[in-house]
């Protein structure tokens, strides 16, 4: 994708960045909380869809391209995800900044619960 082909009117979907924060409980353990860090106005492209039997259970994978404009804490790690406003959630699964100008980021992502 080059930069000429992204048209900042496009970026109309509202998306939003979340953290995992660990907290503790009464118990000395901890659960996972998820915070947010900031609403990304993005293009969501779906790229495909496959489905497989993993453990005798049907498992499908779907695969999104997101363009939104460029962040510089956005990266692979499990703490991150991305969730519209439907409450699907999506794991990130690659980032490329388009062209080295940080103007743009392609985020690749797997739709489903984080792994």
């Amino acid at each position: 994708m080059k930069l000429k082909d992204i048209a900042v009117g496009r970026l109309r979907t509202m998306l939003h960045l979340q953290k995992a924060v660990k907290v503790l409980d009464m118990g000395g353990g901890h659960t996972i909380e998820w915070a947010p860090i900031a609403v990304l106005w993005s293009e969501v492209i779906p790229v495909s869809a496959n489905e497989r039997y993993h453990a005798m259970a049907l498992e499908s994978n779907v695969t999104h391209r997101i363009i939104t404009r460029y962040r510089p804490d956005i990266s692979v790690t499990p703490e991150l995800r991305i969730i519209d406003n439907n409450g699907t959630q999506y794991n990130i699964r690659g980032v490329m900044d388009i062209e080295n100008r940080k103007r743009f980021l392609e985020i690749l992502v797997e739709e489903g619960v984080v792994q």
